[in-house]
């Protein structure tokens, strides 16, 4: 109320009576001594305005300024206030600490290179103090003490920082307790004592020193930055980020506030903002190493090991043996199968021999999935070695043994729950064991004894064996006791909701797919198997409405979305499921991106479908389906560089998986990498996988090698043990290149039938049947085409070429405006429509839609054969003549048109 009123007063009399600066500083000082001194600064800048070379005014201004932490304002006014002759003894202290608190200590050290002669002796100790302060934080290494200048209070002050920094927390305390006078730089005292007992772990009372520092200069965003960091370290995390908040409303960008910030997110385990904000503060060069350390562990927690990878190598490349960094950084390059990597450096880290024996085992497990027994064994000993009753060990030592020696790992499975009977997989494996070794009888007295433990896991264990055991009703039977224990039991609900849906009881099917889906809303696998039951019910008609209804009662809820998208791409309604599915923003369910990108593809966006699977393996990066999609959209694209790519980055994440291996095999030789396609084979040669797959990869080597007989032979063995399109499309080109085109054509219009709705499949066959001069049979394929899509503009453009080659001209010209109309700028369009017009006499017409065409696409061979031709035809001879010494045709057919054009010009002179 003093405020409002003293405000009131000031404008009131401005209105009246306009007051001198002598007066605006009187009653300013008033204003100070009821503690008003925001309305005091208010009427010191009146008086400023009112007399700006006052220089009482600017200093009075300066130092309230500097009070409030307003320090580059107060810089300001205490300069203008010197240069106004205002007395140094007063005004430069607050200048050099205006300075000094915008953390500008190389300029604090420049300013006081040239300080004026101050006889006081407290003030010379300021300085003196500050000019210290400012060497010791601007780098300088050792700044020795002025002692000679400093007064008891900063000499201690210097003493206490100068050994901080000398790493003795302990001696600046005892310092620091010698301090007697508190009005002697009381805000550098309690940023002094945080800092200690930050350095002891002594968090509380490093909290406290700061809060009371930043209640003296709210404003000084370093010691909020301090606070904020021992709040995090006290795991006092709500009132942590509040601090940060304030700290990115001023900057949002700042490096240290998002690490910060990243760090809170981390250990409330919200992994994908810590990996977000840790991302910001690199980029903005903040604490490289924690940051990163904290965005590895982030991206690990999240599934993205390759990231994982990255940002702990920086990570570790910095901090010392004994940080979790390189622990986790060990683990993750086990899960991206660098074994041997991390086994030749497990000795150099600060591993405990329990966690020594479970990376070697997990190394001895991926061994043997890579089918080397061997090395799987060999590190296996080193994992008994370390630690023989580490239970994680034994298990993984009972599954490595489980095919080769019954007994062994039964015994080591045995162990292994003797030591922690809470090992469920160790349970289930044994009782597979057992079943394996002496029937169903002996697995189930397993699940007995898992019972006795756990009465729920028990039954559901002898659920799991009798459905192995191919007894259905009793394996319900089990799994309708688990729900007794437990109804919510998901896992139970979901083998109830099959086991009679798939005895055609779908009533009772729905009944526990209603509690199932109650239970997780957003699981797309429960909500797919629904549908299914549904449609398997005959209420296909319905599912648009149930899962709309879905939609509405779980609005957070991707999964829904999903299945309703999945539905219209099953009725053949892609913009429906483009539309419904862009409406969700960060999916964070993986069948939001395969339903768009599948949804892309049918409507023939392969560009959206390439970027909405990447989006997909950005997101879930350990999920294969979004790399194989998005492998086989290139692939479809003809985009075998891209595919090629694709397929490395995916082996990164999944270095083991033979189907990448063999794709990299594929493309490889497809893009005429044929060392690395050798050597990829070799690796699945080494692995044992099936000869019809390895077929498939050295006809397509035989095929770009032009080995064509090979490749017939070994693309017939693969299309013999795997029919399909893109098998016959690639026999075909190798029995084209046998001289034997027309058996190749036969197999692809065998697929073409076998698929009558795919228009791929008939564009390929169209085309491989025009090159091979195939025309009329060409044309047959490109009417189907246009029977199912009237104006489908490639096969109204390719029709019409086709027409031409045969002197069909009117039904070319017909075509050829029918593609023109669909797509005028097209390049395609111009040529094809061009070309028709100069074979039907309207060469001056078709020579510009053609010169219109090559202007577009200036090294396309057929244009530029074209173009010369119109040329010829136009008699512009040397032209002409100039065009064709250009051209270096590369297929058969523009060598043996540009030859004929040479002929014809020849023939001309």
């Amino acid at each position: 109320m003093k405020r409002l009123s003293a405000l009131w007063l000031t404008v009131a009399l401005t209105a009246c009576t306009p007051k001198s600066a002598e007066e605006q500083i009187a009653n300013a000082m008033q204003l100070v001594a009821e503690g008003e001194k925001v309305a005091a600064i208010v009427e010191l800048k009146n008086a400023v305005i009112t007399e700006p070379n006052n220089a009482e005014a600017r200093f009075q201004l300066g130092r309230l300024e500097f009070e409030q932490g307003l320090w580059e304002e107060s810089e300001k006014e205490i300069r203008r206030a010197l240069d106004l002759s205002y007395p140094v003894v007063d005004a430069y202290p607050i200048l050099i600490r205006s300075i000094f608190y915008q953390n500008d200590f190389d300029r604090v050290l420049m300013e006081l290179e040239s300080k004026p002669e101050i006889q006081d002796a407290q003030v010379t100790s300021t300085l003196a103090l500050f000019e210290y302060l400012s060497k010791l934080k601007s780098g300088e290494q050792d700044p020795v003490i002025p002692a000679e200048s400093l007064k008891q209070e900063e000499l201690l002050i210097a003493q206490s920082y100068q050994t901080l920094e000398q790493g003795n927390p302990a001696v600046a305390l005892n310092i620091t307790q010698k301090f007697t006078t508190p009005s002697i730089e009381p805000f550098e005292k309690l940023i002094l004592k945080g800092m200690i007992h930050s350095l002891q772990y002594d968090h509380v009372n490093a909290i406290i020193a700061f809060n009371e520092a930043l209640d003296i200069y709210p404003s000084y965003h370093v010691a909020r930055f301090l606070l904020a960091e021992q709040l995090i370290e006290d795991k006092q995390l709500t009132r942590a980020d509040e601090q940060i908040e304030r700290l990115l409303q001023l900057n949002p960008n700042s490096g240290h506030a998002n690490y910060l910030k990243s760090l809170v997110y981390f250990y409330q385990d919200n992994y994908e903002q810590a990996l977000q904000l840790a991302n910001v503060a690199l980029q903005n060069d903040a604490k490289p190493a924690l940051a990163s350390f904290v965005a590895g562990t982030s991206a690990y927690r999240t599934g993205r090991l390759e990231s994982a990878l990255r940002y702990l190598n920086t990570a570790a490349s910095t901090l010392p043996p004994s940080h979790p960094t390189h622990r986790l950084l060990a683990q993750v390059k086990l899960e991206l199968g660098y074994v041997e990597d991390v086994a030749s450096s497990l000795d150099g880290l600060s591993i405990e021999p329990g966690q020594g024996a479970e990376i070697y085992s997990l190394a001895a497990l991926q061994k043997l999935q890579k089918g080397q027994r061997a090395e799987s064994e060999r590190y296996l000993s080193k994992a008994r070695s370390l630690d023989p009753n580490n239970p994680v060990s034994l298990l993984r030592e009972g599954f490595i043994l489980l095919d080769d020696n019954q007994a062994s790992a039964v015994d080591s499975l045995a162990k292994a729950l003797d030591i922690d009977p809470n090992l469920s997989e160790a349970w289930v494996l044994l009782a597979q064991a057992k079943y394996e070794e002496s029937g169903l009888a002996s697995a189930l007295a397993i699940a007995d004894q898992w019972g006795e433990l756990s009465p729920i896991n028990g039954e559901f264990l002898k659920g799991i064996l009798y459905l192995r055991d191919e007894q259905e009703t009793e394996a319900s039977r089990h799994f309708s006791q688990v729900l007794k224990y437990d109804p919510e039991n998901t896992a139970a609900l979901r083998y109830m909701m099959i086991g009679n849906a798939r005895q055609d009881k779908f009533k009772e099917a729905m009944e526990y797919a209603e509690r199932l889906l109650a239970l997780t809303p957003n699981d797309l696998q429960n909500l797919i198997d629904v549908v299914n039951i549904k449609i398997g019910q005959g209420q296909e008609s319905e599912l648009e409405e149930y899962l709309t209804k879905r939609i509405k009662a779980y609005p957070d809820a991707t999964a829904p979305v999903s299945a309703l998208a999945f539905i219209y791409l099953r009725a053949d309604k892609p913009d429906k499921a483009i539309s419904l599915m862009k409406k969700v923003e960060d999916p964070q369910n993986f069948g939001i991106y395969q339903a768009l990108g599948d949804a892309y593809v049918e409507k023939g966006d392969f560009g959206q479908a390439i970027e909405t699977y990447k989006d997909w393996t950005d997101k879930f990066p350990t999920d294969r389906r979004g790399w194989y999609r998005l492998i086989s959209t290139y692939q479809f694209m003809n985009n075998f560089d891209g595919a090629m790519e694709t397929t490395q980055q995916a082996r990164t994440y999944f270095p083991n998986d033979k189907r990448l291996v063999l794709l990299e095999a594929h493309l490889a030789a497809s893009t005429g990498r044929f060392a690395q396609s050798k050597r990829a084979i070799s690796i699945l040669e080494e692995d044992g996988s099936e000869l019809a797959a390895l077929a498939h990869t050295r006809g397509l080597l035989a095929l770009n090698e032009k080995r064509y007989p090979d490749a017939v032979k070994l693309l017939t063995a693969s299309y013999e043990n795997n029919p399909g399109f893109a098998v016959s499309r690639l026999l075909a080109f190798a029995l084209a290149g046998a001289k034997d085109p027309k058996t190749g054509l036969g197999y692809l219009q065998t697929e073409v039938d076998k698929a009558p709705d795919n228009t791929l499949y008939k564009f390929v066959t169209a085309e491989y049947a025009s090159a091979n001069g195939f025309l009329n049979e060409a044309i047959s394929m490109y009417e189907r085409i246009l029977t199912e899509k009237p104006n489908d503009f490639a096969a109204l453009n390719n029709i019409a070429g086709v027409h031409t080659q045969l002197g069909n001209y009117d039904k070319a010209l017909a075509a050829a405006k029918a593609a023109f109309s669909q797509a005028p700028e097209s390049e395609f369009a111009l040529d094809t429509l061009g070309y028709v017009l100069i074979k039907t006499g309207d060469v001056k017409q078709g020579r510009s839609y053609i010169e219109k065409a090559l202007g577009k696409a200036a090294n396309n061979k057929e244009i530029q054969l074209h173009a010369a031709e119109a040329l010829i035809l136009d008699g512009d001879k040397v032209r002409a003549k100039n065009m064709l010494g250009r051209i270096y045709p590369t297929t058969p057919a523009q060598k043996s048109m540009h030859k004929a054009l040479l002929k014809q010009l020849e023939e001309q002179e």
